[in-house]
């Protein structure tokens, strides 16, 4: 007699060598079955991620759950290598995907995650808009201080 539930079972023999990862998976798993009532949930492996996701099915429409523990680093690095390997549909179009992270108390946070998401500008870029910003923000100001000269300037020319 085997105490073990079928699908952490077939995590466990998916491949992955990471087991915080496996029962991670499989917390979120339980969860999205029985508390979010999802019509089908299954699991995949991702081997270049070394990560077991899940693909969930609501209303006939897939989402992709990956489950992470809260000790984790998340990088926008790190969330562009996992759009690449995981979340590219059969069109090569990225899909929207679910980030999901445990404590290992059970308690999870579940974070949407879209394709608006941009990788941060370069220290450069940002160094060049910074001093855009300071020169637009410095003619503003120059004019602010005129600006009630020249009203003058202007009645007075209308009224001649």
């Amino acid at each position: 007699m085997s105490l073990a539930h079928p699908i952490l079972k077939e995590m466990l023999n998916s491949g992955c060598s990471d087991h915080t990862n496996i029962l991670i998976a499989f917390q979120t798993y339980m969860e999205l079955c029985e508390v979010h009532n999802f019509e089908t949930v299954e699991h995949c492996f991702s081997m270049d991620m070394n990560m077991i996701y899940l693909k969930a099915v609501e209303d006939k429409e897939e989402e992709i759950f990956l489950p992470i523990s809260i000790k984790e680093n998340i990088t926008p690095s790190w969330i562009e290598k996992v759009r690449q390997a995981i979340c590219q549909n059969e069109n090569g179009e990225v899909q929207k995907f679910n980030i999901v992270i445990r404590d290992c108390d059970t308690t999870c946070a579940i974070y949407k995650m879209t394709s608006g998401l941009k990788p941060p500008l370069s220290p450069e870029s940002s160094r060049k808009k910074k001093i855009e910003g300071e020169k637009n923000q410095l003619v503003h100001t120059e004019i602010n201080k005129v600006l009630p000269e020249l009203y003058q300037t202007a009645l007075k020319q209308l009224n001649k």
